[in-house]
């Protein structure tokens, strides 16, 4: 299991919306939201940019929650929520996927995308992968009246681009690696 909590916290549209601008969401993507909660992120996704978007969610309760949520916002077509613990599933088809999971979780989930051979852009909320080279890193004020408090985001390409092909890295839309490398 990536993250068994006691205390559920969701992800601020606000920061999911920054998230799905700096990974460039095109027509053809597909998003996985990996603890997808009650759906807020997944739903945005498909109502703001008419993709597919696909959850996993371990907690039951919430993925009835996230599944009639996507049916109160008419995306259930293009929404999928998944029961159960995300590393039994394939993030294959995913082209971007969206994370709030603390170092440990990350540590677990990140050989799915080391292995891939199809690139994916992957951000993380709060915590970065502990041995991943990010590509962006993006502070979202906690609240539009102050910026003494921001939370980061991280953005990663996968597989490296050292993985990739010419074709492939002139066609991924990734910023270049940042040299601030603190949180």
């Amino acid at each position: 299991m990536l993250a068994p909590r006691k205390t559920l916290h969701s992800t601020p549209l606000r920061v999911f919306r920054k998230a799905l601008e700096i990974v460039h969401v095109q027509p053809k993507d597909v998003l996985y939201d990996v603890g997808c909660g009650d759906g807020r992120c997944v739903i945005e996704a498909a109502v703001r940019y008419g993709i597919r978007a696909v959850g996993i969610e371990i907690d039951k309760d919430r993925v009835t929650q996230a599944r009639l949520a996507a049916q109160e916002a008419g995306v259930e077509h293009l929404v999928t929520i998944h029961h159960g613990n995300a590393l039994d599933y394939s993030l294959d088809e995913a082209s971007v996927v969206f994370l709030f999971l603390i170092e440990r979780g990350l540590r677990l989930i990140q050989p799915k995308f080391e292995s891939r051979t199809q690139p994916c852009r992957v951000v993380t909320y709060l915590y970065k992968f502990p041995e991943a080279p990010y590509r962006k890193r993006q502070l979202i004020p906690a609240k539009d009246t102050t910026d003494d408090v921001a939370f980061p985001i991280f953005l990663y390409q996968f597989p490296s681009r050292d993985r990739l092909t010419d074709e492939e890295t002139q066609n991924s839309e990734v910023d270049s690696p940042r040299s601030d490398r603190t949180a």
